[in-house]
């Protein structure tokens, strides 16, 4: 078994072998670039309803307990998560062109 292994190996370059694993690592490269793409270019329309979500309840708790810290938190992130999703992520995928 050894010998026939060592045949195989011996008779074809090594550099045939690392152009195989050049050509899988672009492939791999191409595949994680293409799936990052579509990701990113669906968080807007996953977040866009979450920020509101969080908006409406801060609202409601706010308007059942008063304004506690609790409270400032959901009404605080969610202003900052409108901001990030209208503003900075479509500037964001303009300039990296996804």
């Amino acid at each position: 078994m050894a010998k026939y292994l060592y045949q195989i190996f011996s008779s074809a370059k090594m550099s045939d072998y690392i152009d195989i694993i050049n050509k899988v690592i672009e492939i791999v490269k191409k595949m994680i670039i293409a799936i990052t793409n579509n990701i990113v270019s669906l968080l807007p329309y996953v977040l866009r309803p979450l920020y509101i979500l969080i908006i409406i309840i801060g609202v409601i708790r706010y308007a059942v307990s008063g304004l506690s810290p609790k409270n400032k938190r959901y009404l605080y992130g969610g202003i900052l998560l409108a901001i990030f999703t209208e503003l900075i992520l479509p500037v964001l995928l303009k300039v990296l062109s996804l």
